[in-house]
């Protein structure tokens, strides 16, 4: 997230200096696990990684904060009931990070959601988890990618 947090900092800066109007910055982190840093506890780890995704999301642009949505993929079909785009709060200890480190929808995201064929409702996050159908993987990656309010046109979802 601290990486994620400069390169969208410089690419904003250049945008600004061009003069060229920025949408809304969505940041897709794919993982296949939970926040380790050597010589932290799991949970200082967890702790330093919200904090960055924090930061992150409070990045802004006149047409909003950077969306930071969460996909978190173990290579292990099947092995845990699919999460797409909760909102409540997975009890899971690794996943409840990926949800507090996910943005949430806002209404016309929700919309939108619906309209894709996602399930969405009111306090819904940027957030997957073990996804095994690959359709539907690649559905919430375009859906994530296209989501910015800035043009207000929405992008067929394949």
């Amino acid at each position: 997230y601290e990486k994620a947090a400069e390169v969208m900092n410089k690419w904003i800066s250049a945008q600004n200096a061009k003069g060229v109007p920025t949408p809304a910055p969505i940041v897709i982190n794919i993982t296949d696990g939970y926040p380790e840093e050597s010589g932290l506890s799991a949970e200082q780890s967890r702790n330093k990684a919200l904090k960055a995704a924090d930061a992150l999301k409070n990045i802004s642009v006149p047409d909003g904060n950077v969306l930071l949505f969460n996909i978190h993929i173990d290579g292990i079909a099947g092995s845990e009931p699919e999460i797409k785009l909760p909102n409540i709060r997975p009890t899971d200890f690794r996943k409840g990070f990926l949800y507090d480190a996910s943005s949430e929808l806002n209404e016309e995201f929700i919309s939108r959601a619906i309209r894709a064929g996602l399930p969405a409702s009111k306090g819904s996050h940027f957030m997957a988890s073990n996804i095994s159908d690959q359709s539907l993987l690649s559905r919430l990656i375009v859906f994530g990618s296209t989501v910015s309010g800035f043009s207000r046109n929405e992008v067929p979802i394949p």
